[in-house]
């Protein structure tokens, strides 16, 4: 007999006490988790989080999320099998996707929310835990207050959501094995980019009310992202893979915003800046745990030699680095909208994010070792024991 998920507050585990035991009596012996002795291995599971850039589908289970961060419609998955639009920000696959297909699984895992609901455990619920869950919500941020208009799911709700997951792993494997199987799993991050929207939002829009540094906001944003990390590191996270903030300042909708066409150089100082924060913020991380093991992806470097560096424009064949495939810089994707005839022409999808191709080009740099994109190791190390 199948068993039951838990959906109530992650702190409120005594109560289940008795149900673990018994779960755990069934199932110990047939325990899915393995823990290969290979040199490299595909992890049990991906445990996804962020905004956008790697949501799947997230949004689309948010009653009254705006449809400005919803992707559920065409022409987005137009290059999707079946040109299905799923909820990704994307032509295809975005960039979890094309991450975890190079950890040996065929997509990203599916969205928590797709799990539960009406407030009700599918009845793939514990088979799809154990294999991983994705929680990124498009518009959301590492502050709460970010996307709030748009009713999306923040960080904090994300790892909140992942906590149940993890008591249910715990019931599931029981302690010692569901231990196990969180330290040899992946954790994936791309998030903050929507924060430094709303700040640049802030202070170009003229808020008056509005009167926080860069610094000052740069501070707040690592040391609240450090928090949600140290949290799942609580809850026995080991391995993490975190993607920067992309040059966004470069994104047609913000090019819309500058007379010139070129970027937003406020944008992008925020985001580099933030990149070299939030690596002294790993450092002193892995410093006091050091059965920690992280690759940071550096965004704003990779998206930066793709929107300048001639090499990379001969290499990879882009004759539109500025503009959308879909859409236009203030007009979304939609339906209606004029679609580029080949994708691998463009950086951009929509207004925002990029297409399939470049996810991919993104993943395999993220995979690779060269330390303008990736420190201190890249993603593949992450699957080593």
């Amino acid at each position: 007999m199948a068993a039951k998920c838990v959906l109530s507050s992650p702190f409120q585990a005594v109560r289940y006490f008795f149900f673990c035991m018994v779960v755990l009596l069934l199932l110990q012996c047939c325990s899915s988790t393995v823990i290969r002795n290979t040199t490299t291995f595909r992890p049990p599971a991906v445990y996804v989080f962020g905004d956008s850039l790697f949501d799947v589908g997230t949004n689309n289970y948010v009653k009254f999320a705006d449809v400005q961060v919803k992707a559920n419609f065409p022409f987005y998955g137009i290059d999707f099998p079946h040109s299905l639009p799923t909820g990704r920000f994307s032509n295809g696959f975005n960039l979890a996707d094309q991450i975890v297909k190079k950890m040996g699984f065929r997509r990203s895992p599916p969205p928590f929310l797709s799990l539960v609901a009406g407030g009700k455990c599918s009845p793939k619920f514990n088979q799809t835990i154990t294999k991983g869950v994705n929680f990124a919500s498009a518009g959301s941020g590492i502050f709460a207050s970010t996307g709030s208009k748009f009713i999306v799911v923040p960080l904090k709700t994300q790892i909140e959501q992942f906590l149940t997951v993890a008591k249910n792993l715990t019931c599931l494997l029981g302690q010692t094995h569901a231990a196990a199987h969180l330290a040899q799993s992946v954790f994936l991050f791309s998030v903050g980019s929507n924060d430094i929207f709303d700040y640049e939002k802030n202070v170009t829009g003229g808020n008056q009310q509005f009167n926080v540094s860069a610094k000052a906001f740069l501070t707040s944003m690592i040391s609240e992202y450090g928090l949600h990390l140290q949290e799942l590191y609580v809850s026995g996270a080991r391995k993490f893979g975190i993607v920067g903030v992309p040059a966004v300042g470069c994104c047609p909708f913000l090019r819309s915003f500058n007379f010139t066409g070129g970027c937003i150089v406020g944008a992008n100082s925020l985001a580099q800046a933030f990149m070299e924060g939030l690596t002294v913020a790993a450092q002193q991380i892995s410093a006091v745990a050091p059965d920690v093991k992280y690759s940071l992806a550096n965004a704003f470097s990779l998206s930066s030699d793709f929107i300048q560096n001639t090499t990379a424009l001969k290499i990879h064949g882009f004759k539109d680095v500025t503009g959308s495939c879909c859409g236009n810089a203030t007009v979304p994707c939609s339906p209606n909208s004029t679609v580029c005839g080949n994708r691998g022409d463009n950086l951009f999808w929509d207004g925002f994010h990029p297409t399939q191709f470049v996810a991919k080009l993104s993943a395999d740099a993220f995979f690779g070792n060269d330390p303008r994109y990736v420190f201190p190791i890249g993603f593949g190390h992450l699957l080593q024991n």
